[in-house]
């Protein structure tokens, strides 16, 4: 089964102690899950998930107090409503993604990070740290902005899934992130833009089909 996003969701609180974001069903056991998350807080990571486990991909730091994170699970009885609780009240994005065709196990493969605390940047340029291990994968990158922005861009084939904001002008927050199916081993990066000068942070991951090696033409490749 060829790797597919089956839903996304996202939403967004300017003053709260918890957000929430609820898929459209519940996700289905085996699928992979990547939760995104942009928030103001700045002393550390979300203090609780509900759903757990979840596993921790990265932060980054932006600006002095602005964090972008990135988890992922495989579903197993998840329901579909996902709440991200922290220590005090602030602004805050959750987004949530569920695709299916993924390994079973083993499913991460790599990463990369990258942050511009220039407030004039309209673009950032986020690449993986190694090559695939694999053929085929799904590739994910995130965008967070300290500010509102508008009209996001997307380079190497990456397509936009989603981008929002808690509200307009300097002081709060934005994302966008998109994704890309590849087919073939190699050195992944993606370049996102947008309107308006901000400090960003972005995080790319990638993520592992069902194969170690792709069955092309009919024939079975092994190592």
């Amino acid at each position: 089964m060829p790797i597919a996003l089956v839903q996304d969701i996202s939403s967004s609180e300017n003053d709260s102690t918890t957000i929430t974001t609820t898929f459209a069903a519940p996700p289905t056991d085996g699928n992979l899950l990547v939760l995104i998350l942009a928030h103001r807080l700045g002393s550390g990571l979300a203090l609780n998930i509900s759903g757990s486990p979840w596993t921790f991909v990265d932060v980054i730091q932006y600006s002095g107090t602005r964090n972008l994170e990135m988890y992922y699970k495989l579903a197993s009885s998840t329901a579909a409503a996902v709440t991200v609780t922290f220590e005090n009240k602030h602004r805050a994005i959750l987004g949530l993604a569920e695709y299916s065709g993924m390994a079973s196990s083993n499913v991460f493969d790599d990463w990369g990070s990258i942050l511009t605390d220039t407030d004039t940047n309209t673009s950032l340029t986020v690449p993986l740290t190694a090559a695939s291990s694999q053929a085929e994968e799904l590739l994910i990158c995130a965008i967070a902005k300290f500010g509102g922005t508008t009209s996001p861009t997307w380079t190497d084939a990456f397509v936009a899934q989603d981008n929002r904001r808690t509200g307009d002008g300097s002081t709060h927050l934005s994302y966008q992130w998109a994704d890309r199916i590849v087919a073939a081993i190699g050195t992944y990066e993606t370049t996102g833009g947008w309107t308006t000068g901000r400090a960003a942070a972005g995080i790319i991951a990638s993520f592992r089909g069902p194969f170690n090696q792709a069955i092309r033409s009919g024939a079975v490749i092994t190592t």
